[in-house]
């Protein structure tokens, strides 16, 4: 394997520095963009009710259960666990290919309720009750079904590779 695509850290600042890359790469990708623009209803705070167009609200789409960081970690653990070299382009399709099979979980929400939600989740949720009745879940068994795919492609990929 070309050691020029692949990236190591050494210690939790360089990881936490990649991993924040991913985020970057994937969120400012044409895939995440279309993917947002597939959600219905991406224009009006599950919380609060105010609207993009009418009341000019800012509407994020919060990832719900598992963040964006936590769904790159847990990719990440699983190169590590099956001896994977790490490629940011490889874990960004992978990241493309969960969001467009609906294998992610998320809710609309206002800027501001999408600040205090992960400032303190249970006075979040305590306040506005009705974000949890506009939860759309994703699928965890197609996720995992996902993954595994692209994990044992890549293996036989780098298998391959180190073989020739």
């Amino acid at each position: 394997m070309n050691k020029n695509i692949c990236y190591t850290w050494i210690d939790e600042d360089s990881f936490s520095d990649f991993v924040k890359n991913i985020e970057k790469l994937f969120r400012t990708s044409p895939d995440y963009k279309f993917w947002l623009d597939t959600i219905p209803d991406r224009d009006i705070c599950s919380a609060t009710e105010l609207t993009k167009y009418n009341d000019g609200v800012t509407i994020h789409i919060h990832h719900y259960e598992n963040t964006l960081w936590d769904i790159v970690t847990h990719i990440l653990e699983k190169f590590d666990e099956n001896n994977l070299p790490i490629n940011a382009f490889y874990i960004c399709i992978i990241l493309s290919e969960l969001h467009m099979n609906g294998c992610i979980s998320y809710v609309p929400l206002s800027h501001d309720v999408h600040d205090q939600i992960h400032n303190d989740y249970e006075l979040t949720i305590q306040k506005y009750p009705t974000i949890l009745d506009h939860v759309v879940y994703g699928n965890k068994e197609m996720f995992q079904t996902i993954l595994d795919k692209y994990i044992k492609n890549f293996k036989a990929l780098t298998e391959e590779i180190i073989n020739d």
